[in-house]
């Protein structure tokens, strides 16, 4: 019975310092996506001989596109959680080629733990007032005329 009450008591104490961090920690969340993604993928496009072209694809979603000769690329800023994958395969062709690029590195499909871990890691250093760099997401729907391998791409940041 003893160690039923040592648990009980363990848990109420982990629920009051819980709730009083969450009350005392002010968080302002950030941006969802973070919205600088266009001006730092137009300018790296721009680097590599894209040439970037007016986006009609959404006034409600940040994205880029970009030309260079047969090849067409769309670049997307994406949650870190994952909810947006099916929009952008939405927004691809059978044989077109989705990636997401996460802190320089390309995928094949969204990194979803590691994407999510690093979004809240740094919502827990902000709200703590700690340096809390955001690293966003981004997936690239590009045409089968596009050799993107080899391609360094830019490893983004903001601080807050």
């Amino acid at each position: 019975m003893t160690s039923a009450r040592i648990h009980e008591g363990a848990l109420l104490l982990l629920l009051c310092i819980g709730l009083s961090l969450k009350l005392l920690l002010p968080s302002k969340p950030p941006p969802y996506p973070v919205p600088i993604v266009s001006e730092t993928f137009a300018a790296f496009l721009q680097s590599r001989n894209f040439t970037v072209v007016p986006s009609t694809w959404s006034a409600e979603h940040d994205a880029v596109r970009a030309v260079f000769g047969p090849c067409e690329l769309l670049a997307l800023n994406v949650v870190p959680q994952g909810w947006q994958r099916d929009i952008v395969r939405s927004q691809a062709a059978p044989d077109d080629t989705i990636l997401f690029i996460f802190d320089g590195t390309a995928y094949a499909d969204q990194p979803v733990l590691l994407t999510w871990i690093a979004h809240y890691h740094a919502r827990l250093m902000q709200s703590l007032h700690m340096n809390g760099v955001l690293r966003p997401v981004v997936a690239i729907v590009a045409s089968p005329g596009c050799d993107l391998t080899g391609m360094n791409w830019p490893k983004m940041t903001i601080a807050n």
